[in-house]
C-alpha cells in the first residue's frame, strides 16, 4: 500500500473500503505479506487497531531524514546491514502516534514516533519514509511529482529546492531489506 495525498483519516468511500480489507489481507497466511509505504504505513496502523493523527507538532515532513532503527531483536534482524542511523526520504503531514497490538517498532525520530513497525505473525512491514524515492532516477522523478502535487494541494509553501536532493539516502539497502524480509515470511505455496 503506498503514498496518497489523503489523510488516514478522510471519510472518502475508497479509504473506508481500504480499512475494512486490511485487516483480513494482514491475516491470511496464503496470501504474500503487506508492505505499507507512507499513507500505506498510516493506514495499515490505523486498520490494524493502531492511531493516525496530523503532526501538527512538526508539520509536513518533506526531503532527507533520518531516523533511529529500533533497538529490540526484531528491529535489529529486519534491518540488518543499516546501521543505526537510516537516511531516507519523507513526504507526509500525518503520523503514526499508536502501533497496532502486537505489532512492534521499526525505528523512530524527532518528528515520528513510528518510522515503521511489523505485526507480530510478521505478514505486515511498513515504514513511514519513502525508500522507493531515492538512489534511483525514476524514484528522483516520482518524488519531484509529489513534492509538486503536495505545493498544488497547498501542503508545502514551494520554498522546495533545498529538499528535492535524492541522493545519499539509505534507500537500496532499505529496499533489500523489506525484499529480504518477505523472501523470509512468503507463503510456501507461493514458492
Amino acid at each position: 500500500v503506498g503514498g496518497s495525498l489523503n489523510s488516514a483519516n478522510d471519510l472518502e468511500p475508497w479509504i473506508l473500503r481500504l480499512c475494512n480489507v486490511l485487516p483480513a489481507l494482514a491475516s491470511d497466511s496464503s496470501m504474500p505479506g503487506v508492505l505499507g509505504i507512507c499513507f500505506g504505513h498510516q493506514i495499515l496502523a490505523k486498520a490494524l487497531g493502531g492511531r493516525v493523527e496530523r503532526n501538527s507538532a512538526f508539520g509536513v515532513q518533506l526531503g532527507k531524514r533520518r531516523f533511529t532503527a529500533g533497538d529490540t531483536a526484531l528491529a535489529r534482524q529486519k534491518l540488518s546491514g543499516l546501521g543505526q542511523q537510516i537516511t531516507s526520504i519523507a513526504a507526509h503531514g500525518d503520523a503514526v502516534m499508536a502501533i497496532p497490538p502486537g505489532a512492534e517498532s521499526l525505528g523512530e525520530s524527532t518528528p515520528c514516533c513510528y518510522e515503521g513497525f511489523v505485526t507480530g505473525n510478521g505478514r505486515v512491514i511498513t515504514f513511514q519514509c519513502h525508500p522507493e524515492f531515492g538512489g534511483s532516477q525514476f524514484g528522483c522523478r516520482a518524488y519531484l511529482g509529489l513534492m509538486e502535487a503536495m505545493e498544488q494541494a497547498g501542503e508545502v509553501d514551494g520554498k522546495l529546492d533545498c529538499r528535492r536532493d535524492t541522493t545519499g539516502t539509505d534507500d537500496q539497502a532499505l529496499r533489500e531489506a523489506v525484499w529480504a524480509h518477505f523472501e523470509q515470511t512468503r507463503p510456501k505455496s507461493a514458492l
